[in-house]
């Protein structure tokens, strides 16, 4: 009779014990025997699985600092990068308590707690990719845009670059002109299909400034 050692218990057992059964297949025998395998199996399905719904809160921080360890990567410049799944503009993704979240708002929630209703996670160091929880802050949407600004990430459009702009900038020298030779408002509107209101705010200087006569 044949047999073969099992390489967990060691031991020499007959060729039943190794058989791989299926259908449609042929038959394969294994290298661990079929009470080793049960045992193992036992174990798998005995091990405690994570569930968002009944764990506490110290298991979703653990659960959620391995995920962190796994799926980032330091850089030369302290910036801790994630290295799974990216969203538009180069936000990491991952899921927190059940829900999509992105990563570096995660972070915040895992590192220093819940974030306020209303608040944005803000970047120091201006990389959307970035988790480490010293680059970032908290801030309002005011403080989100303003920051925006001060970084060069949202260019602002003024004159005729503005998606509202009705006038050109050689209209606007010439109602200048016109302001000054004390033509009225609302003839000055009319020849030039605009509203008395666009007329008051460039005499008053509201809009475009930066037009100099």
């Amino acid at each position: 009779m044949e047999t073969i050692k099992c390489l967990i218990c060691l031991e020499e057992k007959p060729l039943k014990y190794f058989k791989e059964f299926g259908r449609n297949r042929k038959i394969n025998y294994r290298k661990k025997c079929f009470k080793c395998r049960y045992r193992e199996h036992r174990k798998l399905s005995n091990k405690k699985l994570f569930r968002w719904k009944t764990a506490t809160k110290e298991e979703k921080q653990k659960h959620m600092f391995e995920i962190f360890e796994k799926n980032t990567q330091r850089q030369e410049n302290g910036c801790l990068l994630w290295t799974k799944k990216l969203i538009k503009r180069g936000y990491g993704c991952t899921s927190y308590d059940g829900k999509n979240i992105t990563s570096h708002r995660c972070s915040w929630i895992i590192h220093k707690g819940p974030i306020p209703k209303g608040m944005c996670v803000l970047h120091k160091c201006d990389v959307p990719g970035c988790v480490e929880i010293t680059h970032l802050f908290l801030g309002t949407p005011k403080d989100n845009v303003i920051d925006m600004c001060q970084k060069g990430r949202k260019p602002i459009r003024r004159g005729e670059l503005s998606n509202f702009a009705k006038l050109k900038e050689e209209d606007v020298i010439e109602i200048k002109k016109l302001l000054r030779e004390k033509v009225t408002q609302e003839e000055i509107a009319k020849s030039f299909n605009v509203s008395r209101g666009a007329i008051s705010d460039i005499s008053l200087k509201r809009n475009w400034k930066h037009v100099l006569l």
